[in-house]
């Protein structure tokens, strides 16, 4: 990683701390990822999420309630929005009751 990748990030690494542990105790956070960012993953640990995608998934319920941490996450990770959709997808539909479905 470059130097100029690393100094960039820190003030990213700085605007996250104060959420960082509230967070994990959801069982998801922000990790430093390959291009000198940061990745929102599930924290496997804790054991209340099943993976990234639904990590993603729970933050961005969150942050469309109106959540300012889950916002300021999803900003961060910055994954393009055809990216995110793509991978909350089946998280966050429902299959629609059909006629005879005895329903």
């Amino acid at each position: 990683m470059t130097r100029e990748i690393r100094e960039a990030a820190m003030p990213l690494d700085r605007a996250w701390m104060p959420y960082s542990k509230k967070a994990a105790a959801e069982g998801w956070n922000m990790f430093p990822h390959d291009n000198g960012l940061f990745q929102l993953q599930c924290v496997d640990e804790a054991g209340i999420l099943q993976g990234d995608a639904e990590a993603l998934a729970y933050v961005v319920k969150k942050a469309l309630a109106g959540s300012k941490m889950h916002l300021l996450a999803l900003y961060l990770d910055g994954r393009p929005v055809d990216c995110v959709v793509y991978i909350v997808t089946p998280f966050v539909t429902k299959p629609r009751n059909r006629k005879g479905d005895g329903e």
